[in-house]
């Protein structure tokens, strides 16, 4: 199966892909290309496909061609016009336009308008010019009244209650095209800073690569919740670790014949009879080979609770299918841990404000002084003398040596890359995207390994066709009954792993604590337990 579509792939990327790479160049980037357009996602869409299909084939563009291809883009500025009936304040299905797409959408092409201002010139231009494309496009209210009517009145008595789910308006489809025609002319002409659609990730709504969820598997079966027959607060505070650790190295995931490395993992369990709940995070951590024992030796000593621990890298609004290839995947770089390794009190030597009259130093501050002078208030200094005005008048303030104890740290750091990153989508945007999360490898690895992505998946392969990650997850029963861990072929990561002198070590936190529905009651209450919750950790190298 694997070889028929790595086949078929190969056979895409030395024909099809370079065919339509060029045909989508000629069309729209090309000087005098036909069909030029400043629509800002046809062009960063085009752009994304010519750039794939350059990493595939370096010789299919020359460096002009590729630079034409990019953000700024040359040329394409319109003589846009701007609508008679712009000054009109239509609403409902009379317009094309709602309330918030007028204030938020069509205002953030403006810069330094505040919400709501209607009356900004540059606003009221804008919109009377992103008005004009839609009637230029063939909207108008007298032609799509009564549908916009239909559509507005199913959506307000629908019961889906989901956004993703509504139909859509005329008047907004074309309201969109226009909008991104526009941004993509004011970023031509200089009036707004963007490099490229995704700093407008707020206003994307469909992955066109359309990623599927991992396939659900609950690969954890062990019970971490303890014996039923000893009581949960007993439990809480003297429980036994999770036994994560059969679950770190596997022979088989999922039917694939492995071995596999966990990079990753979140394991919830809870027993609502019990009253009891458990979760642990499973992160790795990839540091020199010749500082690990002194890295594990100093995060085992380290209490791991609240989040100690660096969050994995995250990377939002990249298209599944752009993993790992594309600029907008980035590198991750390395994090730093910093331990303290001694503490001790000294004598040091500081220059500290002090007050002198004739050359006498005075029991009173620099704002003593600066409050006597302005409020013309008496005081004594140390030998119980009254100061007059004058007095006050000669104080000096001078910077002199003393000697004061301070706590002084001998710190050790040490640069660690985590492997894994969180890719995020906002699926609620979209029913046509129904895949939201997922883990993936960083950039640093899938560069050095060269490995590509599957289509519609978030796997990753080698360039023979074997499988390089997998991810399994089940949250079939909520987010405190769920899994996700994360895997790697264990001898591609035993390759990147010696090539570049590392050592993969996993951190392993988490809590023992009262169900949800008891945690509730109780923190709600004068009966708060204690303890509420116990956080426990451990450190393991692997071999």
């Amino acid at each position: 199966r694997w070889e028929m579509l790595l086949a078929y792939v190969l056979m895409q990327l030395a024909t099809a892909i370079p065919s339509y790479a060029r045909s989508i160049y000629d069309s729209i980037f090309a000087e005098d290309a036909p069909f030029s357009t400043t629509h800002f996602l046809m062009r960063e869409y085009g752009s994304r496909i010519i750039e794939m299909a350059s990493l595939h084939q370096p010789e299919l563009f020359t460096p002009e061609a590729l630079q034409r291809s990019k953000a700024p883009f040359e040329g394409t500025v319109c003589d846009w016009g701007e609508s008679e009936a712009s000054q009109e304040r239509l609403y409902g299905a009379d317009s094309p336009f709602g309330m918030d797409f007028e204030n938020y959408t069509i205002g953030s092409l403006v810069p330094r308008r505040s919400n709501y201002d209607f009356n900004n010139e540059d606003y009221q231009k804008v919109r009377a010019q992103i008005l004009w494309r839609i009637e230029h496009l063939g909207w108008s209210r007298e032609k799509f009244r009564d549908v916009e009517s239909s559509i507005d009145n199913g959506n307000r008595w629908s019961r889906a209650g989901d956004d993703a789910q509504k139909i859509e308006r005329y008047g907004k489809k074309y309201s969109w095209i226009a909008f991104y025609e526009m941004t993509g002319l004011l970023h031509n002409l200089g009036k707004i800073e963007r490099t490229n659609e995704r700093d407008w990730n707020w206003k994307l709504d469909i992955d066109p690569s359309f990623p599927e969820q991992p396939l659900e598997n609950f690969l954890i079966q062990e019970d971490f919740l303890g014996d039923p027959d000893i009581n949960t607060k007993e439990w809480i505070t003297n429980g036994a670790l999770p036994n994560v650790t059969p679950y770190l190295q596997m022979v088989e995931i999922q039917n694939e014949v492995g071995p596999w490395v966990m990079l990753d993992g979140y394991i919830a369990q809870e027993n609502k009879t019990l009253g009891r709940n458990i979760f642990s995070f499973i992160r790795s951590f990839l540091v020199l080979t010749s500082e690990a024992d002194s890295f594990v030796e100093h995060l085992s000593n380290q209490n791991l609770g609240g989040r100690w621990l660096p969050e994995k890298p995250s990377v939002s609004y990249a298209f599944a299918g752009e993993i790992p290839w594309c600029e907008t995947f980035p590198e991750n770089n390395a994090c730093e841990f910093s331990f303290v390794v001694k503490e001790e009190t000294v004598q040091v030597e500081r220059m500290v404000s002090r007050c002198f009259l004739d050359g006498k130093q005075l029991d009173l501050s620099h704002a003593d002084v600066v409050r006597l002078r302005l409020l013309g208030v008496n005081a004594y200094d140390n030998d119980s003398e009254k100061l007059g005005e004058e007095e006050l008048e000669r104080i000096e303030i001078r910077e002199i040596p003393v000697e004061v104890e301070e706590v002084q740290q001998s710190i050790i750091t040490y640069s660690a890359l985590i492997p894994a990153c969180d890719f995020g989508w906002e699926n609620s945007r979209s029913a046509a995207n129904n895949a939201s999360h997922a883990t993936t490898l960083v950039k640093e690895i899938t560069s050095d390994l060269k490995l590509i992505g599957q289509p519609q998946t978030f796997d990753l392969v080698t360039n023979t066709g074997v499988k390089a990650t997998c991810n399994v997850s089940d949250r079939s029963d909520g987010f405190h009954n769920g899994q996700s861990l994360f895997y790697i072929r264990e001898e591609l990561l035993r390759d990147f792993l010696e090539e570049n002198n590392l050592a993969l070590v996993w951190a392993v936190w988490g809590e023992r604590q009262y169900s949800s529905n008891l945690a509730s009651r109780f923190f709600d209450s004068s009966n708060r337990p204690d303890p509420a919750y116990v956080v426990y950790n451990f450190v393991k190298r692997y071999e």
